[in-house]
């Protein structure tokens, strides 16, 4: 696997994911990356929530698209919020092999 990017946080992020799992420093809070466990179910639960319409008079974000690609979908919370988003008018696609 390879990754190019200019992008500072995600070379930091990279960095630090490397020395955690190296043993050369403790987890840190990751500025770009979703690292597994600690915090992906959450961060992905909030990016699809991000993505509904917000509520009638506000300025929030919202009614967006999502595209998933993955292994396997089999995590309940998980489906749950993909058919609320969708039940909102959220574009979904998922590729899943």
């Amino acid at each position: 696997f390879g990754l190019f990017t200019a992008s500072h946080d995600v070379a930091d992020d990279v960095q630090n994911l490397f020395n955690y799992l190296t043993g050369y420093s403790r987890s840190v809070d990751y500025r770009r990356l979703l690292v597994a466990p600690d915090e992906l179910r959450s961060r992905i639960v909030s990016l699809i929530r991000n993505e509904r319409p917000a509520p009638i008079g506000t300025t929030e974000a919202g009614a967006g698209r999502i595209v998933m690609k993955m292994n396997s979908l089999v995590d309940p919370e998980m489906i749950d919020e993909l058919y609320a988003a969708s039940a909102d008018g959220v574009q979904i696609d998922l590729i899943v092999r």
